[in-house]
């Protein structure tokens, strides 16, 4: 009941997890219970503080903002048989299958406008429109923001800010060092492009013997990058299962492209699918793309007992035994990244994975490539140019202006990358939400079509759908059909 001034005595409450604090919703919900409507021009609420909880734990449940009201509507069997359903089968004789039209039922537009007018639709739609519009907010902003940190808006400020000279000397060190990072640039894609080529055959001989380990690498959709160590299994053509390799070959989410070779524009390179048991205990699938090393320590591939199967036989089986849910954690021209939680049987082997600290550099197998190695010195060698030419521009005259500029381009790109994570949880927020009713309804009236509960073309209910929309409780349409 509603009073003059309500007194909360805990921020916390009992849960099946234990104790957990109150959510913004609920607590600013308890304090709404005070003030008397037509009696108290003002009312006051009261936070008990304990030894646990006291004014900083009441500020973080106020400022942290409401949670978004969630609708509980969901469509039923009967909620579609009835809005649907028209005319009743009366009469039918075996002669023919007439029925009489009693009503008529609602159209499908119908239908849906009123599905659209529930409150979930609505609260839906309202904060999608307001996420679309702050992502094209965010998108126009991000697009002013990268013209004040082109290397023409750079040029432009220093030349503004320096003096002729101090500016003629920086501008003439910032042009070699621009065409020295364009061939930065290339060298680091030779370097990738020889990695891959070098990495083929290091694979192609681990199909017959021992089960290497390897590093995987990847970074996520919030740009963190994750490392890996893993037990490679084979190429997934190779793979004993067929079931992983059925479904690489039919599916289109895991169709690859040919690329063009770096370092030898008239050849391409094909990648290929891998699979692999990471010491985390779940499966990965991935290209050539996302292994950054491999190394000669592994599994042998022996037998534990006389008689056992070998170990790359056991892990294909274990593989093939999976549901195949995979999820894709990184994606790239050369193929996607691909994860999968492993068994409890898969947990033992995943146990058997070494950490990547107690793994040598000197272990590694793309060592033994000559060309992958000519490639990463000739990086290294052009990468200490550009950080030469770097250090001669810190030693110039009008440096210390310059910096201020530079510095301004940095605190700008980072409030590019600040603003594309906004948007990227925005859209994430817009799949979430996005009013799902209509399609429910659509799906739910398809199962009632198909097991003559209902004809939604003519809206004709047979006495299945009849018995069902008279039921008032879950799963109508199954015990309709006991019944």
């Amino acid at each position: 009941m509603p009073a003059r001034t309500a007194i909360i005595a805990s921020l916390s409450k009992r849960s099946d997890s234990g104790h957990t604090l109150l959510s913004s919703n609920e607590l600013l919900q308890m304090a709404g219970r005070a003030g008397r409507r037509g009696t108290d021009d003002r009312d006051h609420v009261v936070l008990i503080q304990n030894p646990y909880e006291g004014a900083e734990a009441g500020c973080k449940i106020l400022f942290a903002g409401l949670e978004p009201l969630v609708s509980q509507f969901t469509a039923s069997y009967g909620m579609v048989l009835n809005l649907l359903a028209g005319s009743k089968v009366t009469r039918r004789s075996n002669e023919s299958d007439e029925t009489k039209a009693s009503q008529s039922g609602r159209t499908l537009d119908e239908a849906r406008k009123l599905v659209e007018q529930s409150f979930g639709n609505y609260v839906g739609s309202n904060v999608m429109l307001a996420a679309k519009e702050e992502i094209a907010r965010i998108d126009k902003e991000i697009e002013m923001l990268t013209l004040e940190i082109s290397d023409d808006a750079i040029d432009r400020k220093s030349m503004k800010l320096l003096s002729g000279p101090a500016y003629k000397e920086i501008a003439n060190i910032q042009e070699e060092l621009r065409a020295e990072k364009r061939l930065r640039t290339e060298l680091r894609k030779r370097m990738e492009s020889q990695k891959l080529s070098s990495l083929r055959p290091l694979l192609e001989e681990c199909e017959n013997g021992q089960l290497p380990f390897l590093c995987l690498q990847y970074k996520d959709s919030e740009g963190v990058q994750h490392s890996i160590p893993a037990v490679y299994l084979g190429k997934v053509e190779s793979l004993s299962g067929s079931k992983l390799k059925n479904m690489v070959s039919v599916d289109d989410s895991f169709a690859l492209t040919p690329v063009a070779v770096e370092s030898d524009p008239t050849s391409v390179f094909e990648p290929s699918y891998y699979a692999a048991l990471g010491s985390d205990n779940s499966w990965y699938l991935f290209t050539e793309k996302w292994i950054k090393t491999i190394y000669k320590t592994g599994f042998p591939n022996v037998a534990l007992a006389l008689g056992d199967a070998l170990p790359r036989e056991i892990m294909s089986m274990l593989l093939d035994r999976t549901e195949m849910k995979w999820e894709k954690l990184s994606e790239s021209d050369i193929g996607g990244f691909w994860g999968m939680e492993g068994s409890l049987e898969t947990w033992s082997w995943s146990l058997n994975v070494p950490v990547l600290n107690s793994l040598s550099e000197h272990d590694e197998l793309l060592h033994k490539s000559e060309a992958y190695n000519h490639a990463v010195e000739r990086y290294k060698e052009q990468r200490s140019k550009v950080s030469r030419l770097k250090k001669k521009i810190s030693r110039t005259q009008g440096f210390r202006e310059y910096k201020k500029i530079v510095d301004m381009a940095s605190f700008t790109e980072e409030k590019i990358k600040r603003l594309k994570g906004r948007a990227r949880r925005l859209t994430n927020r817009i799949e979430q939400i996005e009013p799902s009713g209509w399609k429910e309804f659509l799906q739910i009236s398809n199962v009632i079509h198909e097991t003559r509960a209902l004809d939604i073309n003519t809206h004709t209910i047979f006495p299945l759908g009849e018995t069902a929309a008279a039921i008032r409780g879950e799963n109508e349409l199954w015990l309709a059909m006991v019944l």
